[in-house]
């Protein structure tokens, strides 16, 4: 058995790549470098984290894997491609975090349930279909938390149905324009990446969310 090196937390960032993220994908590109270089700063909180880039359109793309973000790195590039097939997204999430935990595990790592940090600014293109790989990811031993974000045309119920606690699910509706909301966005993200990683060494670890400036939970009508 490998050696016990401590504790984990798997985080994932998935970004919408639909056409429609064009012209704002180069605001997601810019906010990776600023995450990097927030941590760089805190690398007791970076050794506690290891992060994955997942780009998805009408397949999905895995930038970076379970990256040690003490490092400075070079990211490749997000771009804005075609459609936004959340089944495709949700079924790729099932298989790689069940590679991804067994493959920490052998190196030694206690790890925490891994937390997905979702970002889209549209509607599925696969309507309901996704909701079926979506319930088998979530029914799984080793399912993420969900932090879901929706910004330009993305609906509350949408983020509602994705988010996993439903108090994980933000919009940002008309209150801001999107690439404020991109902005926003990842400085929260930012804010809660290091939050987590503070926590993993407490008695008591924990995901921390920090909420976006701009954005509301997203809430449904009774």
């Amino acid at each position: 058995m490998a050696e016990n090196r401590g504790h984990l937390l798997p985080l994932y960032l998935v970004v919408d790549e639909s056409a429609s993220m064009e012209p704002y994908i180069e605001d997601v590109n810019r906010a990776l470098v600023s995450l990097n270089d927030a941590l760089l700063a805190d690398p007791m909180v970076a050794s506690k984290v290891r992060l994955s880039a997942l780009g998805f359109s009408d397949d999905v793309i895995r930038y970076l894997r379970l990256v040690d973000m003490r490092a400075e790195l070079v990211f490749p590039l997000f771009t804005a491609r075609a459609t936004t097939n959340y089944g495709k997204l949700f079924a790729y999430l099932e298989a790689i975090l069940s590679e991804d935990i067994g493959l920490l595990r052998s190196e030694g790592y206690m790890i925490h349930r891994p937390a997905v940090f979702f970002l889209t600014d549209g509607l599925p293109s696969d309507g309901e279909a996704w909701r079926e790989p979506y319930a088998h990811l979530m029914s799984q031993k080793f399912h993420p938390n969900i932090v879901a974000f929706g910004i330009g045309n993305a609906l509350s119920d949408t983020i509602r149905a994705i988010a996993s606690p439903l108090e994980f699910g933000f919009v940002s509706g008309d209150v801001l324009g999107v690439p404020a909301a991109i902005a926003s966005f990842f400085t929260s993200f930012t804010a809660s990446v290091v939050a987590s990683g503070r926590s993993i060494t407490t008695a008591e670890p924990g995901l921390v969310i920090e909420k976006p400036e701009g954005f509301v939970l997203a809430i449904d009508v009774i």
